[in-house]
C-alpha cells in the first residue's frame, strides 16, 4: 500500500515552504499518480505568480490555469472523497491551496473516533472543531491534538470551564496558533483562563467578537511568553486606556505582528503603542477601525522604536489630511515596503506629503483607496523616484481625472508596476488612452478601470495594448486568464464588437458552468446582460438570496418580470412544454422538456439564450430532456471546455447530435447511464472523431439509481466495433458494468480488439461472465497493463475464476482488485479455497486495494488467511 504519510508530515511541518510539496510531487510521479503530481506543481507556480507577482509570461499563466481547472474537474471528487468520508469539510477560503487541503472543519465526535486518519490524506495545518458540546474532557485527552498546527475553537456555545479544559491538554504542547474568534469572552472569562493549570505555548493568538474591556487581558497574555502574532478584532467594549497594560504583558523580544481591527483603542491606546519603546522588533502593524485621529497619528509617527515595521495597514479611521502629513514625518517609513491607507480621508495634501517625504522607503505596494485624493497628489506620486520599484498601486474610489492618469502613464518611475487599480475615479477615455500610449505600463498584469466613464472601444484598446494582462476589470466585464486571452486574440484579429461581446459572454457562462453555486459570477453576468439591454439581468438579481436592495425595488422588478415573462420566453416557448416559475433557480432555467427536434438555426440561437446558460449541466443531469436539448448542447460553444460528459439518460439519436458537435474538442471522459443503449451506440462512438481524445469510457449500469430493465445492452458486436477503431487507442479506462449482453463472447471480442490493449482500468461487473471467461481473461497477455480490475456483481464467480486470477503471471501490475456480489440478488460462490489462492499469490503482491464482499462460502479460516496476507489492504467486509 502506498504510504504518503512521511511526505504529508513534512509538508505540515513547513507549511510555507514549497520544497516539501515539490518533493512529494516527484515521488508521486514515480508512483503512478501523475495528475496529482502535476496539480501540486501547477498550484505552487500559480501561487508564486498570484496578484500580478512573479515574472511568468501571461501565456504560461493562462496555460497553467487551464491545466489546474482540468486536473480539478477530473480528480476533485477522488481527492476529496477520503476527507468527505471523515465528514471533514474544507474551509470557506477554498478547497486546495498549493496542491493540498490544508484547513479543515471537522465534527468533534468524528475527530475523537478517527482523527488520526485526517493526516493520512492531507497535510492538515489548521483545524476547526465543531459541536464540541459535552466532549471537552474527551477532546483534551485525545492524542490526535498533538498533530494540529493551528486550532480554531470559536463560533459555538462552549463555556469557559470547557475551554480551559481543552487548552490545558498536554497534547497541545506543540500548538503554533490558537483562534478564539466568535467567543463572547468577558473579563471574568479571561481571568479564569489565565488562572488555569496550563496553556499551550502558542506563537499566534487571535481573539475576535469578544465582550471584554481588556482589564484582565494582560493576565491571559502573560501566559503566552512566546507570542509572535497577536490579533484583536471586533472587541467593541475594549477600553483604550487599558492598552498600555496589555502591551506590558506581551514579550517584546518575541512579538512581531499586531493586528487590531475595529477595536476602539482610541487615542489613548495608540499613544500607549507609541510609548512602548521596548517593541523594537515589530514588523507588521495593522490598525483598522480603531477610533483614533490625526493627533494620535502624530504621536505614533514620533515612535522612533517602530523602525522595523515593513508592513503598515491603516484603515477606516478619521486621520484626515493632518494625519497623512503626520505619517509623512515618521522616520520609520524607511523600512516600510507595504503601505495601506484606505478610507482615512488623508486627501490630496496628506498624500502629497507622503509622496514627498524624505523618510519614504522603496515601497513594493501602496494602497490608497477611498481617501479623497486628487490629481496633484497623483502627480506627486508619479514624480517620486523612491517609488520606482512600486509593484502594486491602488488609487480606487478617489478623485483622479485625466490629469492624474497622464501623470502616471508618462512617469518612468512606474515602469515596474504590475498591478494598477483606479476604479471609481474620473479617468475617462482620455485618461485611458494615456494608459494605452504609455511605454511604462507594458508590464501590467492586473488593471482595474471600472466606473471611470471609459467607453467600450477604449476598454478594448486597453486589452490589446497590454499583452501580459491576466486580470482586467472594466464596466460590465471582469476578465481573467484564458478568457481575457481569447478576447484579446479576437480583437487583435480584427473581430467585430459583436464577436468581442460574444467572447466575454462565453467566459461568463463558462465561469457559471465551472462554479454553478458562485453568486458572484452570476451577478457579473447580470451586469453584462444589463449592459447588453437583455431583460434577463433582472431575473438573476430577483432570485439572488443575498441581494440587499430595498423591498420596493425588488417588488418593482418582480412586477416587470411577471409582465414581460411570456414575451421574454417566446424564443423558447414554441419548442418546449410550458415553463413554470419553479423551473427557475437563481436566474436560470433548471428544467425544460423539449417537445421534439428544433431547426438548426433555432438551436444555434437558443445556445446563447441567457436562461439556458446551465443547459450543458442540466442535460447531463436529465433535467433538460428531448432531442432539442441535445441539439442545443451540440451548438454550445462552451462544450469545447468540457473534458467530461456524464449523461444519465440519452438516446442514440440524441447521442448523434453531441458526438457530431464541432465544439466537442476537449472530451476526455464519457459516462453513459442506464439508457438501454445497444451495439449501435458503440458503433457510433467508434466512428466519432471525439473518441480520439477519450481516455475514459463508461457504459456501466448503476444499480443504485436504475433498474436492470434500463441497463445498457452493448454486446460482442459493439465491443468488436469499438476495439477495431483506431480512435479508441487512447482509452485507459473502460466501464461495462451491467451490460449483461456481453457474456463470454463479448470478452473474447474484447481480448481480440487491436486498439484496446492500453487499458489500465476495466470494470466487468454484471456482464454475464462465466468462470471460464475469467480464466481466459487471466490467461491473456492482454491484461498486462491493467491497474484496476472489477469483477462479480450479478456474475456468480467461483473458486476456479479466483484461482486463475491468483495464478496468472500477467497481473503483476495490478493495484486494485474487486470481486464482489451485488448484495441483493447475488453472492459470490467462492469459498475458502479461493481465499487461500489469493493469500498465496505472488502475482498480486502489488495490490493496494482488495475489495471482497458477499462471498457466500467464506469462513473465518479464509478471512484469517486474507487478513494475514493483505491486512488493511482489504477495504470491505469479507
Amino acid at each position: 500500500m502506498r504510504d504518503d504519510s512521511p511526505f504529508l508530515a513534512a509538508i505540515a511541518a513547513e507549511p510555507e515552504d514549497d520544497l516539501p510539496r515539490l518533493v512529494f510531487a516527484d515521488w508521486l510521479d514515480e508512483h503512478d499518480d501523475p495528475d496529482r503530481a502535476e496539480f501540486i506543481r501547477v498550484q505552487c507556480t500559480l501561487a508564486r505568480n498570484a496578484d500580478g507577482r512573479g515574472n511568468l509570461p501571461a501565456a504560461e499563466l493562462v496555460r497553467l490555469e487551464a491545466r489546474e481547472r482540468l486536473l480539478l474537474s477530473r480528480n476533485r471528487d477522488l481527492w476529496l472523497q477520503p476527507l468527505r468520508n471523515l465528514n471533514a469539510h474544507t474551509s470557506l477560503y477554498g478547497e486546495f491551496s498549493r496542491g493540498f487541503v490544508n484547513d479543515l472543519i471537522v465534527d468533534t465526535a468524528t475527530f475523537l473516533a478517527r482523527g488520526d486518519e485526517l493526516w493520512r490524506h492531507s497535510p492538515v495545518i489548521e483545524l476547526r472543531l465543531t459541536h464540541i458540546g459535552e466532549q471537552a474532557r474527551k477532546l483534551a485527552d485525545c492524542p490526535y491534538l498533538a498533530r494540529v498546527g493551528r486550532l480554531e475553537l470559536g463560533g459555538q456555545p462552549l463555556g469557559t470551564e470547557a475551554l480551559g479544559t481543552i487548552l490545558a491538554s498536554p497534547h497541545l504542547a506543540g500548538l503554533a496558533g490558537l483562534s478564539l474568534d466568535s467567543f463572547p469572552l468577558r473579563d471574568e472569562d479571561l481571568a479564569t483562563l489565565a488562572a488555569g493549570p496550563a496553556l499551550p505555548p502558542v506563537r499566534g493568538l487571535s481573539i475576535a467578537g469578544a465582550e471584554f474591556t481588556g482589564a484582565t487581558l494582560p493576565r491571559l497574555l502573560s501566559r503566552f511568553p512566546d507570542l509572535k502574532h497577536f490579533s484583536l478584532s471586533d472587541v467593541n467594549e475594549f477600553r483604550g486606556e487599558l492598552f498600555a497594560d496589555t502591551l506590558a504583558a506581551l514579550n517584546p523580544d518575541r512579538l512581531q505582528t499586531v493586528n487590531f481591527w475595529y477595536t476602539p483603542l482610541a487615542a489613548a491606546g495608540v499613544r500607549a503603542l507609541a510609548d512602548a519603546k521596548v517593541f523594537t522588533g515589530l514588523t507588521e502593524l495593522w490598525l483598522r477601525g480603531c477610533s483614533f485621529d490625526a493627533a494620535a497619528m502624530e504621536a505614533l509617527a514620533g515612535a522612533a522604536h517602530l523602525s522595523a515595521v515593513s508592513k503598515l495597514y491603516l484603515g477606516s479611521d478619521p486621520l484626515g489630511e493632518d494625519g497623512g502629513v503626520a505619517l509623512a514625518a515618521w522616520p520609520g517609513l524607511r523600512a516600510v515596503r507595504t503601505l495601506n491607507i484606505d478610507r482615512c480621508g488623508i486627501g490630496t495634501r496628506g498624500c502629497e506629503a507622503i509622496a514627498r517625504s524624505p523618510h519614504l522607503g522603496p515601497l513594493d505596494r501602496l494602497e490608497l483607496r477611498a481617501n479623497g485624493i486628487g490629481d496633484a497628489a497623483v502627480e506627486a506620486l508619479a514624480a517620486s523616484r523612491t517609488l520606482s520599484g512600486l509593484h502594486t498601486l491602488n488609487l480606487s474610489e478617489n478623485a483622479v481625472t485625466i490629469t492624474g492618469a497622464r501623470a502616471l502613464a508618462t512617469s518612468a518611475h512606474m515602469g515596474r508596476l504590475r498591478h494598477l487599480d483606479v476604479r471609481e475615479n474620473a479617468v475617462g477615455d482620455e485618461g485611458a488612452e494615456a494608459f494605452v500610449a504609455s511605454p511604462h505600463f507594458r508590464g501590467l498584469r492586473w488593471l482595474t478601470v471600472a466606473e471611470n466613464g471609459i467607453s467600450r472601444d477604449v476598454g478594448r484598446r486597453l486589452i490589446v495594448s497590454f499583452p501580459d494582462l491576466t486580470v482586467f476589470q472594466a464596466d460590465g466585464a471582469f476578465l481573467t486568464g484564458e478568457h481575457l486571452a481569447a478576447l484579446r486574440a479576437e480583437l487583435v484579429a480584427g473581430g467585430s464588437e459583436a464577436e468581442a461581446r460574444a467572447a466575454v459572454e462565453d467566459w461568463l457562462v463558462q465561469s457559471i458552468l465551472d462554479a454553478p453555486n458562485d453568486l458572484t459570477v452570476r451577478r457579473m453576468y447580470s451586469t453584462f446582460l444589463q449592459d447588453a439591454n437583455s431583460p434577463w439581468w433582472v431575473v438573476i438579481l430577483l432570485q439572488d438570496p443575498e441581494d440587499w436592495r430595498p423591498d420596493e425595488v425588488m417588488q418593482r422588478w418582480q412586477q416587470w418580470f411577471e409582465t414581460g415573462r411570456d414575451e421574454w420566453l417566446a424564443p423558447l416557448a414554441r419548442w418546449a412544454e410550458p415553463i413554470e416559475d419553479e423551473s427557475f433557480d437563481r436566474g436560470f432555467l433548471r428544467t425544460v422538456r423539449f417537445t421534439g427536434p428544433v431547426p438548426d438555426e433555432v438551436a444555434e440561437d437558443l445556445s446563447r439564450f441567457p436562461p439556458l446558460a446551465l443547459l450543458p449541466l442540466e442535460v447531463q443531469r436529465g433535467n433538460m430532456t428531448g432531442e432539442g436539448a441535445f441539439q442545443i448542447l451540440a451548438r454550445h460553444k462552451n462544450l469545447a471546455r468540457m473534458t467530461r460528459l456524464e449523461f444519465r439518460a440519452v438516446t442514440g439519436v440524441e447521442l448523434v447530435h453531441v458526438l457530431g458537435s464541432p465544439h466537442l474538442t476537449a472530451l476526455e471522459e464519457l459516462a453513459i447511464g442506464p439508457c438501454g443503449l445497444r451495439d449501435e451506440a458503440a458503433r457510433l462512438l467508434a466512428s466519432a472523431p471525439a473518441l480520439v481524445r477519450l481516455r475514459e469510457l463508461n457504459f456501466g449500469w448503476n444499480p443504485g439509481s436504475r433498474s436492470e430493465m434500463t441497463a445498457n445492452q452493448v454486446g460482442p458486436s459493439g465491443l468488436a466495433a469499438l476495439g477495431s477503431s483506431p480512435c479508441a487507442a487512447g482509452l485507459k479506462s473502460l466501464g461495462l458494468r451491467g451490460n449483461r449482453t456481453i457474456g463470454d463472447a463479448g470478452l473474447r471480442a474484447l481480448l481480440a480488439a487491436p486498439h484496446l490493449n492500453g487499458l489500465e482500468t476495466l470494470d466487468l461487473r454484471s456482464t454475464g461472465l462465466s468462470d471460464k471467461a475469467v480464466r481466459t481473461l487471466a490467461g491473456s497477455p492482454w491484461v498486462k497493463k491493467l491497474r484496476t480490475l472489477r469483477l462479480g456483481g450479478l456474475d456468480a464467480l467461483g473458486d476456479d475464476a479466483v484461482a486463475a486470477l491468483a495464478a496468472t503471471p500477467y497481473l503483476t501490475g495490478l493495484r486494485e482488485l474487486e470481486i464482489t456480489g451485488d448484495g441483493e440478488n447475488t453472492c459470490v460462490p467462492a469459498t475458502d479455497t479461493a481465499a487461500r489462492a489469493l493469500a498465496g499469490s505472488n502475482a498480486l503482491s502489488g495490490l493496494s486495494v482488495l475489495r471482497l464482499t458477499h462471498w457466500a462460502g467464506l469462513t473465518d479460516v479464509g478471512r484469517a488467511a486474507l487478513g494475514d496476507r493483505f491486512g488493511q489492504v482489504i477495504s470491505e467486509d469479507v
